[in-house]
């Protein structure tokens, strides 16, 4: 798809669709889980609002001085407008100084136009590396993969439905060059699933989680926004990170012992790798002139071997048991049928936290998300109170 200046979605506004494309559109919707028809229409290279704050369009970087980047992008039956969306992305907003390599891992997709078609398309990119997984590994097993080959100092992970922003790489790089140990991550604005307009969001908001290990977004507390100052373009501490997009140096990667081998397909990685980072001497940003757009689905378009919600609850299972001691037991509070179920061996797990000397999960608590509500494990019973409509 060829830009042109006045085409389908440029600089970010929403793609129209008439009723002769409603069966298109329901179509699309069935095999992507987003408005595949309203992608196909874009251009790979459309142009998109600069969502920033406006002293980040001030700010200068020395590029000499900035680590280079892998980008890893894993996907498995990914469209092929988003996909290739995501990759030019990437190529026309990083400084070539600044991009060691993208490397595209695809997880065993079936769709006909993730073959010959990608490989023959890929050919006139530079800088791109096709990994192609002989059966499904899931997105973390396809990071690994991805992390045994790449060669920049920081690894830069992303979804295949992104799109990046103007100057979205280099104040990464930046707080990376001036600290191994923290692990960043943009802005995400929203690419609307429905019409593919671009939606800047608001910095106001970090990652967090409740107890039934779930990732959840929260505003930034006042005691985050007196140690910034009120600056707008100040990095913000976060305890958790939504896990699709973030960079972190590949040698404070490889210390805190990448991901957990024993997580399948996904679920719950993020939320192990944010325990652990803080955990174990690190720490994670939000970067305000940072930004990345990124579709969000209410669903997924494939399945899980083994079942996705038995898989994702193995998988919180794992980390609730390695990181979060006594405090496990509210996990099971709100998951008491989870309390029997089986996680595997996570020996070499506890031994990496023995051996890294990590806080326990109370300091984490108190420390880093001392707003976090800590409920009684002396409840014998939870749930909500409507009223009903008489």
């Amino acid at each position: 798809m060829t830009f042109a200046a006045n085409g389908p979605g440029e600089h970010g506004r929403s793609v129209p669709t008439s009723p002769k494309d409603e069966a298109a559109v329901k179509e699309g919707f069935r095999l992507a889980s987003f408005n595949q028809h309203a992608s196909d229409l874009v251009s790979f290279e459309r142009t998109i609002p600069d969502s920033r704050p406006p002293r980040c369009r001030d700010k200068s970087f020395d590029y000499s001085s900035l680590p280079k980047m892998s980008v890893i992008i894993c996907f498995t039956e990914e469209s092929w407008s988003t996909l290739l969306r995501s990759v030019h992305s990437v190529l026309n907003r990083t400084p070539p100084e600044l991009l060691e390599e993208i490397i595209l891992v695809d997880d065993f997709s079936q769709r006909g136009h993730l073959h010959a078609k990608l490989d023959n398309y890929l050919t006139r990119l530079p800088k791109v590396t096709l990994i192609r997984l002989p059966s499904r590994q899931g997105l973390i097993r396809a990071r690994l993969r991805a992390i045994e080959i790449a060669r920049g100092p920081v690894l830069t992970f992303l979804d295949s439905h992104v799109e990046c922003n103007v100057g979205w790489a280099e104040p990464l790089l930046q707080r990376i060059s001036h600290n191994r140990r923290v692990i960043v991550a943009p802005v995400i604005d929203a690419i609307s699933s429905r019409d593919f307009s671009y939606i800047p969001i608001s910095a106001n908001q970090r990652g967090g989680f409740n107890w039934a290990m779930l990732f959840k977004w929260m505003p930034v507390p006042n005691y985050e926004k007196s140690r910034t100052g009120g600056d707008p373009t100040a990095p913000v501490r976060t305890p958790t990170i939504a896990g699709g997009l973030f960079a972190i140096h590949q040698r404070f990667f490889r210390s805190l012992g990448f991901y957990d081998p024993g997580l399948d397909i996904w679920g719950s990685e993020n939320l192990e790798l944010s325990f652990k980072a803080w955990m174990c001497g690190g720490s994670m940003e939000m970067i305000p002139c940072s930004r990345v757009g990124h579709v969000y689905r209410s669903t997924q378009p494939y399945s899980f071997p083994g079942g996705n919600v038995k898989v994702f609850m193995r998988n919180n299972l794992r980390v609730a048991n390695v990181w979060m001691d006594g405090y496990v037991n509210l996990f099971y509070l709100m998951k008491p049928e989870l309390r029997n179920e089986p996680f595997g061996d996570i020996s070499s797990r506890v031994e990496l936290r023995r051996r890294l000397k990590c806080h326990d999960f109370k300091w984490y608590l108190e420390n880093v998300i001392p707003e976090l509500n800590i409920p009684s494990l002396q409840l014998v019973a939870s749930g909500e109170v409507r009223q009903s409509n008489l």
